[in-house]
């Protein structure tokens, strides 16, 4: 399914299937302001334009961003995500907990601390490409990074008793 958001403001979206988030209003100023967004076990959700804040999926789920701008923390939580463009900004953590799961970033702006991965929940992160204008860390995982603009440190920490990062 594709869902035009057409300019409108929504406040919750719950995706169980495989669903297209654009904006074909000209100024692109579609938006979801809820808290979270809710892509269901086995579910795809993908984003091409507009506004969203909040995007927290709770399930095992795949999410594509190609576009628009994401504010707020936004999670990985059991989310397989990839990124191939758009802007994340947060005064917070974009990414925090992402549970065993792949993050691949092929391209994108993120303005804002990306903490990948914690103790409990190692990730694999992948970075092909991007802008990262804050600290990049990583907790315990694998991370590749092949390309990409990093204004700010990087660093991996490590914890005894759990696997380090490498």
């Amino acid at each position: 399914a594709v869902l035009d958001l057409n300019g409108k403001t929504m406040h919750q979206l719950t995706v169980n299937g495989n669903v297209t988030l654009i904006d074909s209003s000209d100024e692109k100023s579609g938006a979801i302001t809820a808290n979270h967004i809710i892509v269901g076990k086995g579910s795809t959700l993908t984003i091409e334009a507009g506004t969203y804040k909040g995007n927290n999926p709770t399930e095992t789920a795949e999410v594509i961003v190609n576009g628009g701008t994401i504010t707020g923390q936004s999670y990985g939580n059991k989310a397989a995500w990839t990124i191939n463009g758009g802007h994340f900004s947060s005064t917070g953590i974009l990414f925090s907990v992402t549970q065993g799961e792949t993050i691949t970033i092929n391209d994108g702006t993120f303005d804002g601390m990306v903490n990948f991965g914690s103790k409990a929940y190692p990730a694999t992160v992948i970075i092909n490409g991007g802008t990262f204008n804050s600290d990049v860390s990583a907790t315990c995982e694998t991370w590749n990074i092949h390309n990409g603009i990093f204004n700010g440190p990087v660093y991996a920490s490590v914890s005894t008793g759990y696997v380090y990062a490498t």
